[in-house]
Parts: C-alpha cells; structure tokens; sequence
C-alpha cells in the first residue's frame, strides 16, 4: 500500500506539470532554456518533503521510495540528456549546452550522492565554459560555432546554480576546491551581477547589458527567474562577502510589484527606471519562462505552486 500511495502521489504532482510543460515545448510556446528540467530539477529537490509525513517510520519508508524513484528518473535523464563527457544537451536549441543546464544537472546529482555524474558534470563545466577571467562561466556552448563558445556573456541564474551545487558537493564529499570556486563565483555574482536600485540590491540576468548605465532609457533590467531564492539560504555560508538578504527582499518586492495586464502576470524581462515596474522594452512581452520556474526558484518545493500556469501564452 504504501509503495501505490507514493507513486499515486508523485504521478498527481509531477505527470501533469511534466505532460503540460511538454506540450509548452512542442508548441514553442513557453521557451527558456530548459524549462521543463526546471520543473523537474524542483520536483526533485522538493517532492520528497511534500510526502514526508509526521511519523518518523512512516517518513524513513516514504524517503525511501521516494528516492528510489527520483534516483531512477535522474539516470533516465542522464542516460537522454547528458553525453559521456558530461555536457547537458539542450535538443531543443541546436544541441547547445548552457551555464543553467549545468548547474541544474550538477545540483541534482550532489542532492542525489551521485558523486561519478556530478564529477563529470562539473570537469566539463570547469573544460568548457569557464574561458572568462573573474571567476564566471560564459552562458552558452554551441557544437555548431567555432569556438564553440560563442557568446562569452554570463547568466546569474547559471553562475549562482554551478555555485550552489559546488558548495554543497563540496560539504557533502569534503572537497576544498569545490568550496573555494563556490566562494569566489559567489562573490563574483555579488560584484558583477548586481545593481542598486529603489528595491534595493537587484540581481540582473548578466554582468553586461542590464545595467542602467547600459540601456539609459529603461535599465535596469531584471528577470525573475533568475532569482534563484533557495540557493541564497545556502550561499549565505559560501561566503560573507555577499548582502543575499538584500537580495532576497529585493527579488520578493519586484515579484510583489510586477503584476501586469488583466491576468497580473510578470513578463519575463522586467524595467526598474519608473517608479513602478513595467515591462521591459525591446524584450517580448510573456510570461512563458518566469511561470515556469517559479516552483523551484521560490521553494525547491513543488508544493508552492500558488501563480497560475499561464505558461501558454504566446510571446
């Protein structure tokens, strides 16, 4: 009984979020990158508290099961997704590989144990994508361009993934190194991925082009979904370098503030110049990704999904 209640439970959360965000991709109607393995990088880290009763009994059989079947969906992944090298494979964009992709992967694999994959994800990572000088990988690889990294930018919402997973492999296998590029990413992120602005420290989606300085007009340009808001619980101890409760309160005050048209939905990309929040210029005007990513990006925990699905409305 017990084993039928668990999968009837993890089949109610996670087969219709799983089946609509499909939908979403086949219809291209709710891009972003990877965002159906957001949905499932959040189901992972946060379903098993979901069933994790008051009975202490009760709870070690469930977390059993329960990690009995997230281990077997992670190797079904991997086995789909990832290439014997550890390179995340987006099919949905060319075959490209991302900052994000890696660090969802890494950070599943270090919430599973599973220290083979995590180390391939991250000598991969380390190989490929960290050809900048402060400490931050470059957002995108493309196995069509030469170089293959053709885009040296950065994403915060990659960086601070890659640094989370990092600092907690790091704890859980005592690797030094691990810790030590948690830090310093963290503290990188904190100089060159922020901006003060009148909700306080804003995180931006990249150290170049959000800022005000960059676009006079309407920066500066935030994204909520790069608020990666449990991986600043967990930072925090990375390093003291960085003010995350400020930039907590500050992600928590735009999403409060960014409600838009009859549904009072953020878009995507969102302006900070006016005295409220708008949406952002030159950017398409959807909700698609930011919905997408709430349940992990709020929570890890698939239980908050209190915004509305609106993710298929076309940009």
């Amino acid at each position: 009984m017990l084993k039928n209640e668990v999968d009837a439970t993890l089949s109610r959360w996670l087969v219709p979020r799983l089946r609509m965000l499909s939908a979403c991709w086949k219809r291209r109607v709710c891009w972003g990158r990877l965002c159906v393995f957001s949905a499932v990088a959040g189901a992972i880290v946060g379903v098993h508290q979901f069933l994790v009763g008051p009975t202490p009994s009760r709870a070690a059989r469930v977390n059993t099961l329960v990690e009995r079947q997230l281990n077997d969906a992670w190797r079904m992944y991997v086995k789909r997704f990832v290439s014997p090298q550890g390179r995340v494979i987006d099919d949905a964009n060319g075959d490209i590989s991302h900052s994000e992709g890696q660090g969802y992967a890494m950070l599943i694999a270090a919430r599973l144990k599973d220290r083979a994959n995590f180390d391939r994800l991250w000598a991969w990572s380390r190989a490929n994508l960290f050809v900048r000088s402060d400490h931050l990988p470059a957002w995108v690889w493309d196995p069509q361009t030469d170089p293959h990294v053709r885009d040296i930018d950065d994403a915060s919402d990659g960086n601070i993934l890659i640094a989370w997973a990092l600092f907690e492999a790091g704890k859980q296998w005592a690797v030094d190194d691990y810790l030590s590029v948690a830090r310093k990413m963290a503290e990188s992120v904190a100089r060159l991925d922020t901006e003060p602005s009148r909700y306080g420290l804003v995180l931006l989606p990249g150290s170049r082009g959000f800022r005000l300085r960059d676009r006079p007009a309407d920066g500066p340009i935030v994204n909520l979904s790069y608020w990666v808001f449990p991986a600043f619980r967990h930072l925090k101890h990375a390093t003291s370098a960085v003010d995350w409760k400020q930039i907590t309160a500050s992600g928590l005050s735009v999403i409060a503030d960014a409600r838009f048209g009859s549904d009072k939905m953020p878009t995507d990309w969102i302006s900070l110049a006016d005295e409220t929040a708008a949406a952002a210029r030159g950017f398409p005007s959807c909700s698609g990704t930011t919905l997408s990513e709430f349940p992990f990006i709020l929570r890890g925990d698939v239980r908050m999904i209190g915004v509305r699905w609106r993710c298929l409305r076309r940009c």
